[in-house]
Order: C-alpha cells, then sequence, then structure tokens
C-alpha cells in the first residue's frame, strides 16, 4: 500500500505545476492585452490634448514605449541583489496601473494646463520639449508600471516549470505578443467604436484590476524572486551579456523603423485611418509570436545545444534581405494590395480594406516581423542561460528592447526621413541589421577564416544596401505618376507630398499621400478656388485680420487676401505641402511672399488651444474628416475653441463636400456648427 501511495504522488506531483504555468500564461494575456490596449486609447486621448501632428503622435508614442523600457529595467535593478514577493509586486504593478488609468479624467486638465501655458503655438524644439515632459507626466508611470510586470511573471514561471525554464520564460513572451496582436485588433475596430475613449480607458482600468484579482488568487503567497547569480555558461559564452542588451535594441529599432516606414507605404496604396493603424499593429505582433513559436518548433528538445549567435545573426541577415527586397519590388506590392482593394466587388468596402491592408503589411512587414520575433525568443533562451534567475536577464533585456524602439521611433520620425527619406532609410535600416548581424556572428565564431568568410558575406551585403539605398526608390514616384510627370517629390514623417504635370494640358496636381487632390490649376479648379477663397472676405464687412487653416496650393489664400486684410495668418503642419505651394506661385500670386502673410507649422487644432491671438474671421480649407487626426477638425470642442478665438462681429467659414464624407455627416457637422453658432456666423 505504501508503494502504491507513493507511485500515486509521483503521477499527480506535476499537475500542480502545470496548472499554475497556464494560469501564468492566463496572466501574460490580460496583461498584454490591456497594456496595448492602454498604448492605443491613450495615443488616442492625448491627439486631442497635445495635438495631432505626426511630431505629437510620435512623441507619445516613444514617450509609452520608452516607459516600458524603464519599467523593465528598474525590476531588474529593483531584484538584482533583493528578494521579492512575486505576488506582492505583480498585485502592487496592476493596481497601480490601474488607479493612474482611472485617475486620468482628473490628472489630464491639470497636466494640460501646464503645455497650454508654456507650449509656444509654432512647432519648433521649445515646443518639442514642453510637449516630451507633458507626456512623460503622463505615460512614464503607467507604462513602467506595465514594463515591469512581464519580468515578474517569468521569474513566476520559471520556478514553476523546473528543468525547462528557459523554454517556458520564452513562450510567455511568444503568448505576449499574441495577445497584444489581439488587443490591437480588438480595441480599435470593437471596443473604440461601441464605447467611446472614456469608457474604454475604464475598461482597461477594471482589466488592470482583474488581473491583480487574479495574481492574488493564483500566486502562490511564498513565491519569490531570486537574487541575480551567472550560471557557469556565463563565464565560457563568447559574447558578453552586455551584448545581448544591445542586440535587443538594434532588434527594436530596426523593427520600429520598418514599421513607421510600412506605415508610410502603406498610405500610399489606402487610406489612412486609425483602424489601419490597429491593423498594421495587430499584424507585427501576430507574426512576431509566430516567430517566436517557430523558433520554440526549430529548437525542440536541441534547446541546449543550440547555436543561438547563428540562429539570431542568421534572423537579422534575413531582415535586411527582407528590406532590400522591399526597395527592389515595390511595385508588384503594390499591385497585389490594388487588385484587393477592388476585388471582389460584391464584398463591402470595409473588408475589401481590410484584405487589402493585410495583403500589403504581410508582403512588406511580415519577414522583418518573423525575424524580430524568432531573433527575440532566441535572446531571451540565450541570456536565461547565462544567469539563475529570470528577472535581471528578461526585464533588462525587455528594457533595452523597449529603449531601442523608442530611439528608433524618435530618429526615423524626426531624423532619418527628413533627412535621408523614406528609400535610404529603409536602407540605412538594412545595414544597421547587416551590422548587428556581423558583429554577433564574428563574435561567435571559432576559427579566423570562417570569421574572414563572413566578413566578406556581410561586406557585401553592405555594399548591396548601399547601392540599392542610392539608386532605388521605394515609393515608385515615377511609376505611380505615370503618364504624368513628376515636378515635385518630398518624403518627411508628415508623409509624402507630390507635384504631378499632365503631359497633354500642362496642369499641375497636387497630392498627399497620392490618395488625396489637394487642388490644382485645371481652369475648372482654379475657379472653385477663386470662389472658396474670396466669398469668406466679401461676406464679412471688414475682415481685417483672418485666420486660414490649411494651405493646399495657396491659390485659395491667394483669393482670402482682399485689400481690406491687414493680416492674413495660414496655419500648415506639413512642411511637404508648404514647399508644393510654391510650384503654384504664379497662380497662388506668390501669396506666401506677400508681407501680410504669416505661415505657422502646426496642426489648426492645437494652433488655436495655444494661441491667444482674436480674428475677424476664421477660414477652415476642405479636409478629409476619416483620415486619422483629422476628424477632430470638426468637433464640438474646436468649434468652441474657433468661436473662443473671434472678434466680436467675427465669422467662421468651413468647407464640406460629398467628396469628403457622406450626405449623413455633412448634416451632423452642420447641426454642430449649428450648436456652438448662431446661423448669422455659418456661412457654407
Amino acid at each position: 500500500m505504501s508503494s502504491n501511495r507513493n507511485i500515486i504522488l509521483v503521477l499527480k506531483s506535476p499537475g500542480k505545476p502545470q496548472r499554475t504555468y497556464g494560469r501564468i500564461r492566463l496572466l501574460v494575456g490580460m496583461h498584454s492585452v490591456a497594456g496595448l490596449a492602454c498604448e492605443m486609447v491613450w495615443i488616442k486621448i492625448l491627439e486631442t490634448h497635445l495635438g495631432m501632428s505626426t511630431a505629437a503622435l510620435a512623441t507619445v508614442l516613444a514617450t509609452f514605449i520608452g516607459g516600458l523600457g524603464i519599467g523593465g529595467l528598474s525590476i531588474a535593478a529593483l531584484t538584482r541583489h533583493n528578494s521579492v514577493s512575486l505576488r506582492k509586486s505583480v498585485i502592487a504593478a496592476e493596481l497601480g496601473a490601474a488607479a493612474w488609468i482611472a485617475a486620468l479624467p482628473f490628472t489630464l486638465p491639470l497636466v494640460e494646463k501646464f503645455y497650454l501655458q508654456f507650449a509656444p503655438p509654432v512647432e519648433s524644439a521649445g515646443h518639442l520639449v514642453i510637449r516630451l515632459l507633458t507626456a512623460m507626466i503622463l505615460l512614464i508611470p503607467p507604462a513602467a508600471l506595465f514594463g515591469s510586470v512581464f519580468p515578474l511573471l517569468g521569474e513566476l514561471a520559471e520556478q514553476s516549470r523546473s528543468g525547462v525554464s528557459q523554454a517556458s520564460v520564452s513562450r510567455l513572451y511568444r503568448d505576449g505578443l499574441i495577445w497584444s496582436a489581439l488587443g490591437a485588433a480588438v480595441f480599435p475596430a470593437i471596443i473604440l467604436r461601441s464605447f467611446g475613449l472614456a469608457a474604454s480607458n475604464h475598461l482597461i482600468a477594471i482589466l488592470c484590476v482583474t488581473t491583480a484579482a487574479a495574481a492574488f488568487a493564483w500566486i502562490p503567497e511564498d513565491a519569490k524572486s531570486r537574487p541575480l547569480r551567472l550560471s557557469s555558461t556565463q563565464t565560457a559564452s563568447l559574447i558578453p551579456t552586455r551584448g545581448l542588451w544591445v542586440i535587443g535594441a538594434v532588434l527594436g529599432a530596426i523593427l520600429f523603423g520598418s514599421e513607421l516606414i510600412g506605415a508610410k507605404y502603406l498610405w500610399l496604396l489606402v487610406q489612412d485611418t486609425f483602424y489601419g493603424n490597429g491593423i498594421l499593429v495587430g499584424i507585427v505582433l501576430m507574426l512576431m509570436g509566430v516567430g517566436a513559436l517557430a523558433f520554440q518548433k526549430a529548437a525542440g528538445s536541441r534547446r541546449s545545444t543550440v547555436d543561438h549567435a547563428a540562429w539570431v545573426s542568421g534572423s537579422l541577415l534575413l531582415f535586411a534581405v527582407s528590406l532590400v527586397l522591399w526597395i527592389i519590388f515595390p511595385y508588384p506590392i503594390a499591385c497585389v494590395g490594388k487588385s484587393l482593394a477592388v476585388w471582389p466587388p460584391e464584398v463591402s468596402g470595409a473588408v475589401r480594406f481590410f484584405m487589402s491592408t493585410t495583403a500589403i503589411l504581410f508582403l512588406v512587414l511580415g519577414i522583418p516581423s518573423l525575424c524580430s520575433g524568432w531573433a527575440f525568443y532566441g535572446l531571451c533562451e540565450w541570456a536565461l542561460q547565462q544567469a539563475d534567475s529570470s528577472i535581471d536577464p528578461i526585464g533588462r533585456l525587455t528594457g533595452w528592447n523597449y529603449l531601442g524602439s523608442m530611439l528608433g521611433s524618435l530618429a526615423t520620425n524626426f531624423i532619418l526621413l527628413p533627412v535621408l527619406g523614406v528609400t535610404r532609410t529603409l536602407a540605412g535600416l538594412a545595414l544597421i541589421a547587416c551590422f548587428a548581424a556581423a558583429w554577433l556572428a564574428a563574435a561567435a565564431s571559432h576559427s579566423s577564416l570562417e570569421r574572414m568568410r563572413q566578413r566578406l558575406l556581410f561586406g557585401l551585403l553592405l555594399v548591396l544596401c548601399f547601392w540599392i539605398g542610392k539608386s532605388g526608390d521605394v515609393t515608385f514616384a515615377a511609376r505611380a505618376a505615370s503618364p504624368n510627370r513628376v515636378l515635385l517629390h518630398t518624403e518627411d514623417a508628415t508623409g509624402i507630398v507630390e507635384v504631378y504635370a499632365d503631359p497633354y494640358t500642362g496642369d499641375r496636381m497636387l497630392f498627399s499621400n497620392r490618395l488625396h487632390m489637394e487642388g490644382s490649376n485645371s481652369p475648372s479648379d482654379v475657379i472653385v478656388k477663386t470662389y472658396q477663397g474670396a466669398l469668406p472676405t466679401l461676406l464679412h464687412p471688414a475682415p481685417r485680420d483672418v485666420l486660414v487653416i490649411g494651405l493646399g496650393t495657396g491659390m485659395s489664400l491667394a483669393h482670402n487676401l482682399a485689400p481690406e486684410v491687414l493680416r492674413l495668418t495660414c496655419v500648415e503642419y506639413s512642411r511637404g505641402i508648404v514647399r508644393a505651394a510654391h510650384a503654384f506661385d504664379a497662380d497662388n500670386k506668390n501669396v506666401l511672399a506677400n508681407p501680410k502673410v504669416h505661415l505657422i507649422n502646426q496642426d489648426g487644432r492645437n494652433f488655436l488651444r495655444l494661441s491667444r491671438d482674436r480674428y475677424d474671421l476664421i477660414i477652415q480649407d476642405l479636409f478629409f474628416p476619416y483620415q486619422t487626426g483629422v476628424g477632430n477638425l470638426y468637433s464640438f470642442d474646436h468649434f468652441l475653441q474657433i468661436k473662443t478665438h473671434l472678434l466680436p462681429g467675427g465669422a467662421f467659414c468651413t468647407m464640406d463636400s460629398s467628396a469628403s464624407g457622406r450626405p449623413r455627416r455633412i448634416a451632423f457637422h452642420h447641426k454642430d456648427l449649428s450648436i456652438r453658432f448662431s446661423i448669422n456666423d455659418v456661412m457654407a
């Protein structure tokens, strides 16, 4: 009887660790969905408070990602030499994040006062600093709390499944990616659309509280972290531990930079919408999860003998090759996306949009995302083999990966794209991936002949990347314009702006992101622009001080400049549009050189919130409300801001048409205007 009882105990003993590990995976899923949803919802909320320009969005996103990195590095430093309760730490982090999220309606107005008080109305270095400080105050605390949870759960997973700890922690990373992809798909398309920003924010807080309650019920009370102790493999490793953190940071930087360029490429083919951004994030995260799963299956039972340096450097090399192929074959990819956008005709427009967007993103970001998931999974296992505790290596690895993503976002938006353009920036990211792969492979090589062969291979690839970046064009501008001629092509963080010339009539056309025609100098469009510009000033009795939101070709602006106008302020946040307007100097009477005209680089809504000037007449140009961020120009709050900036007897003029929205949407905008203004104030 005694032996039988012992056998029964042996058979049942793995059950509890298995159940504990399954619960940890569920905790990771809940935590990942809450973190990704918080990122998307808060970016959307802060868009209305810190500006909807590309610089504002890049600053907010980089701040949130940097906060995640700070959280990972902080928890690693805290537990490096101390033992903490895993249960209490996870609960404290989740409840702290929930409290900060729930307090947003109270903290946001206070922090916003700081931004409105000190930020200049013009986009400048000073404005960037103030916006960054404001975003840090709001985003760093909850993001750092979110970033600290995964290393804690990884340590708990390692303790719950001794003997296969590296596989357990790495699988959590894979599960987190897949759950994050689910959050990116569900929140923009369903939750935000159904409940709105405020209710969605409360739902995230509730999810964090639920995660804390589950942690209280499922995590053993006696579970504690272990101080860092290097394992015996650390001394035998050819790659120093710090080298892994550097590779993790590089991986985050090149992937995030590729994502941003992927978005720029995508908006040349489909409409720029918030739902499209959600699809992009979801697909990248999902494919990273698939890449991590592929590494796990490929390693199998050989996990302890895997050559991590070769596998990770190989994935970085494939990452670089995929970017090079993207530069070489951008037009075939575009043809696939366009074909799905119009076929099959019996399918709804929303489904076709999803199909074309998904296909394009799979083709341009599929291999880079798979390689990133593969490489980071390998780095996780590699780092865990060099230590007896998982919090420090995983915390530092994820922390540096997030910080690399932050630097990649800022560098791509504010330095690389404005200076190098889209194609050369993409080639530069491929070069960085090649350098990282070459360093990793050379450092792990055992013979000088092998290192020489690897350096020769990587050198040839570097030359190829440099040549393609110099001669290629990922935006395929000439083929897209055919049969028209490209007179101007500008690329920066705000998008791609082009001016085409009709080879038969000589008419010039201005496009932003290739899908939105901002105007032309065709005879019919000149008549329309003349009426649009002249009518508001004709109907106002004394338009001495005029504000115009939106520049376009500048032809309407030229007719806004009536003789009685003493000062005309034009707000335009796209520097590419400003450059393109000079291509129409003959048609707009070189209006930007007129001493009465003052050009402000800022988005219109944010300028009104930051400026204290008041005007006799405010004119808002025609915009496309379905584009990301542009819908705020047709909101109640924006109309109220406009009214507060009108002098006594002032008037507001805006334009809308069936081309930018459905008749129902136009009626809704007219209703908004009627509520905010008297009927005499509205000129349609």
